[in-house]
């Protein structure tokens, strides 16, 4: 998609409106700190969201970027609206309530300290010019790699797992965002508290990515084959010891009875 922008002249602070012109926030760093690109499954459902509202068409890899959370002036802020997905989900959106653009998006790993937007769903006049940090929630994009993508850009499937975390914390346009600073107007987080009310959504969960679906096959096809393999023993312990039978007989009850749930719930799953 083309990038739209306000044509605007000024090279110290970033003005981020909405297509109708009903609301806007200027920030005192015009400057974009980072740039990621998502595949999570919640930016597009929120994307379709808005578009059934009159936004925008979803982009299939959304494009953000990452401003130090400084906001100077709020206009139209009684047409601002604030989203969430779910009522735990982490990410929190502004949006304007007429034309259904994204403002900006808060965060927790953001630390306060930290903005997103999304140009592909407002206007702004903003310094866009920094390469590509990573890609991330690539697990949840259904999709065949593109080779338009930037090759030397890293790229995480998941953060399941802490060393990922870790790997993308330490990525050097992520490491100030842990500095704390003395913002000269509003932090993001401080105005959505002033805006008070966020409207929850109520998405379901989305299906687990295919590697998670997987997983969760293997952990079951082990716990079965566990499962089995303590019926074979007790039943040899039925066979040479009387002494042992009354017990065994009840354990091997308790495993019928969990295998029995396991096929109900699942069906009758193979073990490999």
């Amino acid at each position: 998609m083309t990038q739209k922008r306000l044509g605007e002249n000024s090279k110290m602070r970033g003005k981020i409106q909405c297509f109708c012109g009903a609301c806007s926030i200027t920030l005192a760093d015009h400057e974009a700190k980072c740039y990621i690109r998502c595949g999570c499954s919640d930016c597009r459902r929120f994307a379709e969201y808005t578009h059934s509202k009159g936004g925008l068409p979803p982009v299939p890899l959304p494009r953000l970027f990452y401003f130090k959370s400084d906001i100077l002036t709020i206009k139209g802020k009684e047409s601002i609206k604030v989203l969430k997905v779910r009522a735990n989900g982490a990410s929190t959106r502004l949006c304007c309530n007429r034309c259904y653009s994204v403002l900006a998006v808060d965060h927790p790993a953001h630390w306060g300290n930290v903005l997103m937007i999304m140009p592909d769903y407002c206007r702004h006049n903003c310094d866009l010019t920094r390469p590509l940090s990573a890609y991330i929630h690539m697990s949840e994009f259904d999709a065949e790699e593109d080779a338009e993508w930037e090759p030397y850009a890293p790229l995480f499937e998941s953060f399941r797992f802490r060393r990922q975390r870790m790997q993308y914390d330490l990525l050097p346009d992520r490491i100030p965002w842990r500095d704390s600073f003395r913002p000269k107007g509003m932090r993001l987080n401080d105005l959505i508290k002033n805006l008070k009310k966020v409207e929850v959504l109520g998405f379901s969960e989305d299906r687990k990515s295919i590697s998670d679906l997987e997983e969760q096959i293997e952990n079951l096809n082990r716990e079965i084959r566990s499962v089995n393999n303590q019926m074979i023993l007790m039943r040899e312990i039925v066979d040479k010891s009387e002494l042992k039978k009354s017990k065994a007989q009840s354990e091997m009850i308790s495993l019928s009875e969990k295998l029995l749930y396991y096929e109900q719930k699942f069906g009758i799953i193979k073990s490999s």
